[in-house]
């Protein structure tokens, strides 16, 4: 319990002090762009995917629970 308390103690002391921020490393950069390209095909592959099912109680489902 005490290291989730320092945690977070530490977490709170990076993002309150007055130091400006290290820009972010080129792999991390590569990681976020990598998700961003997944998200977007998975956008394209959901939409493939409502327009070639016969199914409505599976379209219908799907489209409920994708709601926010």
């Amino acid at each position: 319990m005490l290291n989730v308390i320092e945690t977070i103690k530490n977490m709170i002391k990076l993002t309150a002090d007055d130091e400006p921020k290290a820009p972010l490393h080129v792999g991390e950069v590569m990681a976020l762009w990598t998700l961003s390209t997944l998200m977007e095909e998975a956008v394209v592959f959901y939409g493939v995917f409502l327009n070639t099912t016969t199914d409505t109680e599976l379209i219908r489902n799907v489209r409920r629970d994708s709601k926010p």
